[in-house]
């Protein structure tokens, strides 16, 4: 699931990862709804799971390693904050498509909900904060260090998630919990 530039064999500017997880994000999304169109439902499902997944090691990433660099660094720390509110909306929604099915009216709307947020999410950093933060003389490949190795523990905590099956709660609903851990 990592997500680099091409060719990032050295060190990897934090920008570069984000923008790389975004196009990955958005093309996932369009997966999607091909799936989605397509009634390959049980695919689409699980293409939603990975997209929350995906957006849950993204947010985490850089809200424990680039937004504290970026809040210290930028004049304007209001901009870095203007981003939460974007991404705590995705998490919910995230966590609903997670503990959810497909089979639930209301999970392809979710996930179209979450693409609207995310987007809103990627114009903002990509037009606002990220020219705003590379201005600032951030060290853009140790900070891009770190969280590449946060990433990668994040990864394998999710791998060992996926490995333990669901719990089965006492009602007989077979919602995937595990979620509730990422979020």
């Amino acid at each position: 699931m990592s997500v680099l530039p091409a060719g990032s064999a050295g060190p990897v500017d934090a920008v570069a990862i984000l923008t790389a997880d975004h196009e990955s994000i958005r093309k996932r999304f369009r997966q999607f709804r091909s799936l989605y169109l397509r009634d390959a439902t049980a695919d689409a499902e699980k293409v939603a799971r990975q997209i929350c997944r995906q957006w849950t090691i993204h947010t985490t990433i850089e809200e424990e390693i680039f937004y504290p660099e970026a809040r210290a660094a930028i004049a304007n720390a209001e901009l870095v904050n203007d981003t939460n509110a974007d991404r705590a909306m995705a998490r919910e929604l995230a966590a609903l498509i997670i503990g959810g099915s497909i089979a639930d009216d209301k999970f392809a709307t979710r996930v179209g909900m979450l693409a609207e947020c995310v987007n809103h999410h990627i114009r903002e950093e990509q037009e606002e904060l990220f020219p705003q933060a590379r201005r600032c003389g951030l060290d853009m490949d140790e900070i891009g260090s770190r969280m590449f190795a946060r990433r990668l523990d994040l990864e394998a905590e999710v791998a060992a998630m996926d490995d333990v099956p669901p719990r089965r709660s006492s009602d007989g609903d077979d919602a995937d919990r595990r979620a509730a851990r990422h979020g």
